[in-house]
């Protein structure tokens, strides 16, 4: 009998760890932003980025549409800096396949009240969404008059 009741208390000790780690596992994949990633329906790497974008944190909404050129335009982005496609977080535009550090990075930067966004022009091969060998890349602040390499 006490044989027994040893076995189902060492049986509840351990459901009660593993309940422990799946909930503290959870509980670190906090969302710390929410973002809308306006893409094509036709691209390949931008379900890549949203699903690294969740994997930091970030509840993504995907827009899909066939216009995207036009919301590109109508949030003013230069050309120039068009990527397949384009995030609003925090108020601020993510142009690009722009690694998360970064975009932390400018969220939290006081440069970035000067600016309407961060841009990674094109679609390097190596960054968050991309296959291949990380090719070099250079990350522009943008905002309606003025485009500056960054980092």
């Amino acid at each position: 009998m006490k044989k027994a009741i040893v076995i189902i208390l060492l049986g509840i000790l351990i459901v009660g760890a593993v309940v422990g780690f799946v909930i503290n596992n959870n509980e670190s994949k906090q969302i710390m932003f929410q973002a809308t990633l306006y893409q094509s329906p036709f691209c390949g790497c931008c379900g890549k980025y949203t699903k690294y974008l969740e994997d930091n944190g970030v509840n993504v909404t995907v827009v899909k549409s066939e216009e995207v050129f036009n919301i590109k335009n109508e949030l003013g982005i230069p050309e120039e800096l068009w990527s397949c496609h384009t995030i609003l977080i925090n108020g601020k535009i993510v142009e690009g396949h722009v690694p998360f550090k970064t975009i932390l990075q400018f969220l939290q930067s006081p440069e970035s009240q000067n600016y309407r966004g961060i841009a990674i022009p094109g679609m390097p091969q190596g960054l968050p969404g991309m296959p291949g060998k990380l090719e070099s890349y250079t990350v522009y602040l943008f905002n309606e008059t003025k485009i500056i390499e960054w980092i």
